[in-house]
């Protein structure tokens, strides 16, 4: 048995060590993450609660039962029977025998009572608010739909977020580790040439300075990097998460335009306005209720569950209907339509705020993506420039003819360059992301990031 154990985990270990996709990625995200499972949960609840208004227009059949032990059996006394004792003084004295008080006395119920019944409720008119309270759960439970599509898309923009921070902490990592590379080689060559008397000693240390500076940059690269993933394990659930999309922009462009379209249309924040709304119209019908009768068919039977005079008395069945006209109560009935109103007005000027704001978002999103896709592509000379410059600084210190510093500040601006380059993708790919959460494009990014530009 611990064999097998073992090797499950063994399993599972190599399995959550193997690359994924932003696709893949996700798709763990949506199995794992107990915030999405939470919504989805609540979803559920709310449409239970609609299968429950869904039956509050339905008939009712109820069996009651009760048992009741009297202190002593009820009693009819005849001689409280009006007009018998007007009828008995009038009689000629000794008409009747003295009877005793037991003979004018009846048993009505024992002392042990019981009693069983069935009876049966059938709401026909309420004055719909049966209907208003069936559109207010229908309405929430969309609500509460739309609110799950806003969790994944918070969900979604954090994995694109963390998913491409650990890309882009590791890009900066390599550089920093191949710049160190290249230090190390300078501090070699600056030694040789020291020692040959072609520099002087400060320029040794110099180079000397910028290596161990290098190997600073290089810890601070590596405790970025870390944190990135430890950030990506902790949204993934798993350790040691690894990436098979790379840093880098998609060959395609993405039709802006009409996503910008298809968020104003299906955004879950407009669709749960709307859901909001839909409930500030139920209530306004359901306060308005309040001023129409009630009609309701109502049914009883009853069980002959013992033998006394009270049970043969009580009929063995009834029906007929009851009517309920509201006249005057002391509900603010009035006060309660006026608020219902506000409500519904409240939530149409913030249905109109919010589809501005995400107007304006998604143009800013927009924006930063031509920002970000411009300064990669312009970089690209500077990335060039900055290489040659290194190469001729690097010729010039081996000959004798340039400084150390100058090699470092060219070696540096190399690095800065090209830093600068995985920053614009990085910026790329995480407003592409948040994008394609807003217009519900996930899929068309999937897509999108299947092919990639070359460094």
């Amino acid at each position: 048995m611990r064999y097998w154990i073992c090797a499950l985990l063994c399993l599972s270990g190599s399995l959550s060590a193997q690359p994924l996709s932003l696709h893949q990625a996700w798709q763990r995200v949506e199995s794992v993450s107990d915030k999405l499972q939470a919504q989805q949960q609540a979803h559920q609840r709310a449409e239970a609660e609609l299968g429950v208004a869904q039956q509050l227009g339905d008939p009712s059949l109820t069996l009651r039962g009760s048992y009741l032990r009297l202190d002593s059996p009820v009693e009819l006394d005849a001689r409280a029977i009006n007009p018998l004792p007007q009828m008995l003084s009038a009689l000629p004295a000794g008409l009747l025998p003295p009877l005793p008080d037991s003979a004018w006395k009846t048993e009505i119920t024992d002392r042990d009572i019981y009693h069983a019944s069935l009876q049966a409720v059938w709401p026909l008119y309420v004055g719909g608010r049966i209907e208003a309270a069936k559109s207010i759960k229908a309405a929430e439970a969309e609500q509460q739909k739309q609110q799950t599509r806003l969790d994944t898309q918070e969900r979604f923009t954090t994995l694109v977020e963390r998913y491409f921070a650990l890309a882009l902490t590791h890009k900066v990592e390599q550089l920093h580790q191949a710049r160190l590379e290249t230090l190390k080689q300078h501090l070699a060559n600056a030694q040789a040439l020291q020692r040959q008397g072609q520099i002087a000693e400060v320029e040794k240390l110099n180079a000397q300075v910028a290596m161990e500076q290098g190997e600073v940059a290089l810890s601070q690269a590596s405790r970025r990097r870390t944190l990135a993933q430890m950030a990506l394990d902790t949204l993934l659930q798993q350790k040691g998460s690894e990436l098979s999309q790379p840093l880098a922009l998609p060959m395609q462009s993405p039709d802006l335009g009409g996503w910008h379209r298809q968020m104003l249309d299906t955004h879950p924040a407009l669709a749960l306005f709307g859901a909001k709304e839909a409930q500030a119209k139920g209530a306004i019908e359901a306060e308005r209720g309040r001023y129409k009768p009630e009609l309701a068919l109502v049914g009883n039977y009853s069980f002959d569950v013992d033998e006394s005079l009270l049970s043969e008395l009580e009929p063995e069945w009834m029906v007929g209907v009851t009517l309920k006209v509201p006249i005057f109560t002391n509900d603010g009935r009035n006060d309660r339509v006026r608020a219902a109103k506000s409500a519904q007005l409240q939530v149409q000027h913030l249905k109109a705020q919010t589809r501005q704001d995400l107007d304006l978002l998604m143009a800013s999103r927009e924006q930063q993506l031509t920002q970000a896709q411009h300064e990669y592509r312009a970089l690209a000379s500077a990335e060039s420039l900055a290489r040659e410059n290194l190469r001729l600084r690097q010729l010039a210190f081996a000959q004798g003819l340039g400084t150390s510093i100058d090699q470092v500040d060219a070696g540096d601006k190399l690095l800065e360059v090209q830093t600068a380059r995985a920053a614009a993708q990085y910026h790329y790919l995480v407003a592409l992301g948040q994008l394609a959460a807003m217009s519900d494009n996930q899929s068309l990014l999937f897509q999108l990031l299947m092919s990639t530009e070359t460094q």
